[in-house]
This record gives C-alpha cells, structure tokens and sequence, in this order.
C-alpha cells in the first residue's frame, strides 16, 4: 500500500495537481527522519520518503511558513494545494487551521499516517550509547524496536516519545489518503492516565507549585523556539514576543502595546509562559514540539496539558476534532458562567 502512496504522490506532482509535497525522508542522524519538500522538477526524491516511527516533526508549521512567504513584486501566488504528509496530532492542527480560517480545505492535500507512536530522539540515541557492542553498527528502528546487526538492543516502548505514550487519537481525523490502514485507538482510560502528572501537581501545595515553575521557567532563554515551532502559532506579530517597541504608523506617537518586556528574568519568563498557556486554550493539540525544541528542557507540555485538562472538564472539549465546530473559546454563553468556581 505504501508503493501506492508513492506512486499517487508522484502523480499529484507531475500532473501539477499539487505545487509541492512535504514529508519526511532518511537524514544523516540514524534517530530522527528529516522533513523533505520535494516539486515536480525533483520527482525522483518521491522514492525517498520514509513513513515510520523517526518521523517526529510536526510538518503543518511548513503551511504557515508558505502563507507568510513574501513573493517578489510581480510574482504571482501558486493557488495550487500544497501537499503535506499528517500523523493523527498534525492532523487535528490542520484542523484547527481550519477552525480559525487560517486556511481552507482546498489549500492542502494530505496524505494520513496512522501512528502506533514516534520515538523520542534523544532517548534513542541515549539507550544506543548505552548498549551498542559497534562504534559503527547498522542502526534499524521500526515498531519492534531498536536492531544493531539484526540484533534487538530496545523495545519501541523505552524509545517512544512520552506524549505517544498517552496519545487520545493515532490516527488522523483529516486527510485524502491514508499510507497505510487504520491502527487501533487506545483505550478512553488512557485520558486518567495523560493527566496523571498533571493531579500530582495540583496536589502540592500553593508554595509547592510555584517552587516548581519558578525553578523550570528560570531557565528559560527566551529563544521563542516553543513559539516559532508550534503549528497553530501564526499571527503575523506577536504580542508576547516583540524585541522593540515600533510606532503604529509613521505619523503616529502612540505605540504598540509591550505586554512581555525581552528582558530575560523570573517575571517576565512567567509572563510570557502563562499568558502563551492561555493563548493556547483549547488550540493545543499536544504534539510536543514546543518541548522537544526546548534547548532548556523546560517541561512544556504539563503547562499545556493542564490548560487542555480545565477545558475538557469544563466542556468536554478537545482540539481539532471536527472543523466545522467552532473553537470552544468562542461561543461562551451566559449558561457556561460558574460563579462559584474560577476556571484558570
């Protein structure tokens, strides 16, 4: 089924159906497959795409990048899709995309990968340094694990990346094509489970909690990289992360608003990470990139998946479901109002 995927994405780009693909193929690095865009005047990169565990990137920041791409005076946009390969959280970003009329439907063309899970990069490369008998073995890493010379060092569950591990939704909600059939979802338990981290959190103690993120978000660089890396992050300007301040107009004496000072400290750094958190309000859909391109290592995701818990309990809503419903944030009603409880 795979060489049919192959084949079909040749086609889309020879007949000019599609501007571009988008997907992942084999790189220098033996952990991590790397994004690849490929046009019809390079058609023999097609045979080179890899659908598999290393496939780790979120590619749905690349539609965001080509909207925001400047096209020299007299250049002319291609209205063609581009096309794009989508895991089941890509999928629900896509989603979300569409929700908020980022993009249409007609924009992109998506070819789905039913996910069993990624694995984690940088655990892989621990556990091979670790356990590899060779300084230059053959590296193999597929659903059964890690192989060096057709010998097993690691089962894929030591690799997975942790946000698979508690994953609500394998397989994509939006897409043209498939790669391969459907896996099975997991069980609805596993939501106990993905909040787990989260409980044990907010069973500590006022002073606790803060002692927590005051020692993670004081390592934080302010290097934006959870911003410009996240795939439903696309305003032109952001508010949270302006290094200057510039006039509304030329004429004009008033300026922008500076809600976050650059200046790196505790303050600031808290600022820009809680009110991001609430930015992301029912829009996260937990893909992890904003942790993995963390240099700091700050555990991103619980301040997310905290956020995406109150809005599940509140509401039973989760993101990039269906893209005909409207974003959850937007059709607050008076009915919703809980006056004897705060939400966040």
């Amino acid at each position: 089924m795979m060489n049919d995927i192959v084949s079909s994405i040749r086609d889309l780009l020879s007949e000019g159906k599609i501007r571009s693909f988008v997907g992942y193929e084999k790189g220098t690095n033996p952990f991590t497959a790397r994004p690849v865009m490929i046009t019809a005047e390079k058609l023999d990169k097609v045979e080179n795409l890899e659908f598999s565990p290393l496939c780790v990137n979120n590619l749905t920041r690349y539609i965001i990048e080509d909207k925001k791409k400047i096209l020299p005076r007299g250049v002319e946009r291609d209205t063609r899709p581009l096309g794009l390969v989508v895991k089941g959280c890509d999928s629900r970003a896509i989603n979300v995309l569409l929700q908020e009329h980022v993009i249409g439907r007609d924009e992109v063309y998506l070819i789905g990968m039913p996910c069993k899970g990624v694995i984690d990069p940088n655990r892989a490369r621990d556990i091979w340094y670790e356990r590899a008998v060779q300084i230059r073995p053959q590296v193999k890493i597929d659903y059964d694990g890690m192989c060096q010379n057709d010998k097993k060092i690691a089962d894929f569950d030591e690799l997975m990346a942790d946000r698979c591990k508690v994953c609500l939704h394998r397989n994509p909600v939006v897409y043209d094509e498939l790669v391969w059939d459907e896996v099975e979802e997991p069980s609805p338990e596993i939501r106990k489970k993905r909040y787990q981290k989260i409980d044990e959190l907010e069973s500590l103690s006022t002073e606790e909690r803060w002692d927590f993120w005051r020692r993670e978000l004081s390592k934080c660089i302010r290097c934006y990289n959870c911003k410009n890396i996240c795939p439903v992050c696309y305003c032109e300007e952001c508010s949270l992360a302006k290094d200057q301040l510039q006039a509304v107009a030329p004429d004009e004496k008033a300026r922008k608003t500076l809600w976050v000072s650059p200046e790196v400290d505790l303050l600031n750094n808290f600022s820009y990470h809680s009110n991001r958190a609430m930015h992301m309000a029912g829009r996260c859909i937990d893909c992890g990139e904003c942790e993995r391109g963390c240099p700091v290592n700050i555990p991103l995701r619980m301040l997310y998946n905290e956020v995406e818990k109150r809005i599940y309990e509140a509401y039973g809503y989760e993101a990039g479901m269906d893209p005909e419903e409207e974003p959850v944030l937007s059709t607050y009603g008076p009915e919703e109002a809980r006056s004897e409880e705060c939400f966040l």
